[in-house]
This record gives C-alpha cells, structure tokens and sequence, in this order.
C-alpha cells in the first residue's frame, strides 16, 4: 500500500528539498550492509546537455533536457500569480556489464502567490499565501528486461506550515517506496532518498553540502547482493531524481 506523508517544513526556501524532512537515519546496521558508490561528475558543454556521471561501474552516457515552459497569469486584481512550468529529460545509463537502462521522464511544477486585495490605506481583504506542487514522473526501461517496465512517481503540495508527499517505483505489479531520508553520518548532514520494498531495504541517494567550501557531494548506496536488473533499475531512478537537486 503507498503512504501518503504529511510532513512539517523545517528548511526555508528550495522547494525540492522542503518535503525532505521526514526524519529517517540510515542505522549503523543498514550501512554495515551497503555499498558506498561516491558520484563523479564530467563536465559538459553544447546546449542542453544532461550531466554525464559516474558511480561505481556506472556512467550515464548520454541524455538531454528539453526547452523548459514556463507561462505566467494572474487575476485582474494583480492578487493571483501562477507559473507552470514543465520540462523533459531523458538519458541512458550503462554498466561495465553492457547493461543499460533507459529513462523519459518529465518535471511539472505549478506555483501560485496570493496577496491580499488593498481596499483602501488601512483595509485590506485575505492574507498572502503561496503554495507549490511537484509531479515528477519517469518510464525506466532496463536492457534485456521485457518483463518489467518501471515507472517512477513523485509528486509533492506544500502549503502553509505543511508538504503532502508520496513517492514510489512501480513496475505494476511491485512497488518500492521512495521516502525522504536524512543522515548525520557525515560532518553536514544529508538529505536524499530511501527505496525500500516492505519495509527491506534496497538502495539511497544522499547529497550533502560542505560548510566550508559550498560544494555538493553526491553518493549512491545499494544493499549487497540485489538483483542486477532491479539495481539498474534503481541506479536510474536515483540519477532522474538527482536531477530535482542539481
């Protein structure tokens, strides 16, 4: 069953990372039994280009991102502004193995500010609100794997002091939770993802920021021994959703 999360906002601003606060610690005993793959990124240049990485014996090899949209409107009064914007991205990810996996995805967001309605000097009606939603989606296709098809889905709505948030990878007919996750195990704490499947452990991806230098620091964890279609499969998923941080 997917669970929806209700979570307080603690972090002010980026609103990628205001539903990142449901509190859970990757344990001493879950580390004891994964694999540390730190991120590598490859400088690019041309127009548009999606990040070329590494992690471990995988690379993303190619990918791009499409023209983002981004319309603007707002009501006679001047009270109402509300951008939507929507943009694609796909890329392939290889192992030394020659496995690759495959993902088309797409980021929509909408934002919306309410002010009130100035009736005179001194009187004014409503309050100022603003809300946000995300609905981030991505078909993941794992070389030689036609029995599986996966789908990521992450879809968040802050508002107020609180963020609804629900995300999952499914390919029908199983379905792994993707929850915000928060460690201290490093010297600035990290905020990321956890991909568990009743409750078992699979895989993270944590980034964290260094105090001193500002600099990010990406890296992917995967439980040992999982199944290699199912690691590929999820090695996609943690790249698509690096890119809702980069």
């Amino acid at each position: 069953m997917l669970k929806i999360y209700v979570i307080i906002v603690l972090l002010a601003g980026g609103a990628q990372l205001a539903f990142a606060q449901k509190t859970i610690i990757l344990t001493d005993s879950v580390l004891a039994n994964v694999k540390e793959l730190p991120v590598v990124f490859v400088k690019l240049k041309g127009f548009n280009p999606f990040p070329k990485l590494t992690f471990g014996s995988y690379a993303v090899v190619s990918g791009k991102w499409g023209l983002g949209m981004a319309p603007e409107s707002s009501n006679i009064w001047g009270t109402k502004t509300k951008t939507k914007s929507s943009r694609k991205f796909s890329f392939v990810l290889a192992d030394t193995a020659s496995d690759t996996v495959k993902v088309n995805g797409v980021m929509k967001t909408v934002s919306e500010t309410i002010s009130p309605l100035q009736v005179s000097k001194s009187f004014s009606i409503g309050t100022d609100a603003e809300l946000a939603s995300l609905d981030f989606s991505a078909n993941i296709a794992v070389s030689g794997d036609t029995a599986h098809t996966w789908t990521l889905s992450m879809k968040t709505e802050s508002g107020g002091e609180t963020v609804k948030y629900e995300g999952f990878l499914t390919d029908g007919k199983r379905t792994v939770l993707i929850t915000p996750l928060y460690t201290s195990h490093y010297e600035s704490p990290a905020y990321g993802y956890e991909f568990t499947e009743n409750d078992q452990f699979y895989s993270a991806y944590l980034f964290s920021t260094n105090g001193k230098t500002y600099l990010n620091s990406y890296n992917m964890y995967f439980k040992k021994g999982l199944d290699t279609k199912l690691k590929m499969a999820l090695s996609g998923a943690m790249v698509a959703l690096l890119e809702l941080k980069k």
